[in-house]
């Protein structure tokens, strides 16, 4: 009999260990991939595409170092007294797009389950960032699937692999474009302009 229960116990044990393993691995996985429709369009992305779009990021990473920046929405007012960087910024290579954007102003994100207590700014910085997109880069876009991973101190911020022109892509709009005199979307290289302001 007292054999027996410390069989349970043992095997229980180690069920308990194991799925803890399993759940500290998911919680180091730092990014989530969607087959969702909105998201890939009709035609899947090229992944070369994303990979060239992911070097766009890393550019402008390298100019933009580890200074640490206040991502906004649009409408966000600057609280931090640090340099602003208003996104959403789309990097845009054929037909696939790098977005950067805070969370709370993306919509409906798979995976995300904050929801309304998602912060409507955060700070980061630019190779953070970078450093994140080549995370989902390499679990999701090589996979073939869109994704997407999270940065910033407080997680507010998001980092996004879609098609170009699929809904997602078109439900979110670049800041550039949403603010007075902005100019266009596309830069010659194939990049977006990106919107930065300092407070």
């Amino acid at each position: 009999m007292m054999a027996s229960w410390s069989k349970q116990a043992g095997g229980l044990l180690l069920f308990f260990f194991f799925g803890n393993l399993l759940n500290i691995a998911r919680c180091l996985q730092q990014y989530h991939c969607t087959t969702l429709f909105a998201w890939r369009g009709n035609h899947a992305f090229d992944q070369e595409d994303c990979v060239r779009a992911y070097y766009d990021l890393l550019q402008f990473a390298e100019v933009q170092r580890t200074q640490p920046w206040e991502f906004l929405g649009s409408n966000t007012p600057a609280t931090r007294g640090l340099p602003v960087a208003r996104v959403p910024r789309k990097f845009r290579r054929g037909t696939c797009t790098l977005t950067i954007g805070v969370l709370k102003d993306s919509g409906y994100v798979p995976g995300e389950r904050r929801g309304p207590n998602l912060p409507a700014s955060d700070v980061g910085n630019w190779v953070e960032l970078a450093h994140r997109a080549g995370n989902a880069l390499a679990g999701c876009v090589r996979q073939g699937q869109p994704g997407w991973t999270w940065s910033g101190e407080n997680s507010g911020l998001g980092v996004f692999f879609w098609t170009t022109n699929s809904a997602k892509d078109m439900e979110v709009i670049p800041a550039a474009l949403l603010m007075p005199g902005a100019g266009p979307e596309n830069s010659s290289n194939g990049t977006s302009d990106v919107s930065i302001d300092t407070a």
